[in-house]
């Protein structure tokens, strides 16, 4: 019966061998991994869930280590610890900036509102789960501080006072 495996990514954080240790702590098998481990090799080894273990590094840094987008996509719970969290954060700002980029490219935020509106249509019919575990679409505070994406709603908000 193959173990369950959760993945620490190791960032440089003094916190990942405490992280390793808590999880197995509590009968999950853990490993330290590098953060320039590749994804798809991540992905292969069919964790459970990836904890992103934050380094010393600044976020705001150059050179600062990177997280491929393509782990967020890859169906397994992903949690950032410490410097991780920003990370998430950054990612949300992304969407916004895309936003911008799309109404600016078709002269109009009116397109993108139009578009987003729709899709908003479409959650009120109720997520399945798997979409929901993302923090894509959820009214939760505590949710919203996890999520990956920002809400459609704000989204549509950020558009509207743009125009």
């Amino acid at each position: 019966m193959p173990l369950d495996l959760v993945l620490v990514v190791d960032y440089g954080a003094q916190y990942a061998q405490l992280i390793a240790r808590r999880v197995r702590e509590a009968h999950v098998y853990s490993e330290i991994v590098p953060h320039t481990m590749p994804v798809a090799e991540m992905m292969a080894r069919q964790p459970k869930a990836i904890v992103l273990s934050g380094g010393p590094a600044s976020v705001f840094e150059p050179n600062a280590p990177q997280t491929d987008p393509a782990l967020f996509a890859g169906g397994v719970p992903v949690f950032g610890i410490l410097a991780s969290a920003i990370v998430a954060w950054f990612s949300r700002r992304r969407e916004f900036r895309a936003d911008r980029g799309s109404a600016n490219l078709l002269g109009s935020p009116r397109p993108m509102i139009g578009a987003l509106a729709r899709l908003g249509g479409l959650h009120a019919g109720g997520l399945p789960d798997s979409v929901k575990a993302f923090g894509i679409a959820s009214e939760s505070r505590l949710a919203q501080l996890f999520a990956t994406h920002p809400s459609i709603e704000a989204r549509i908000a950020a558009l509207q006072a743009s125009a």
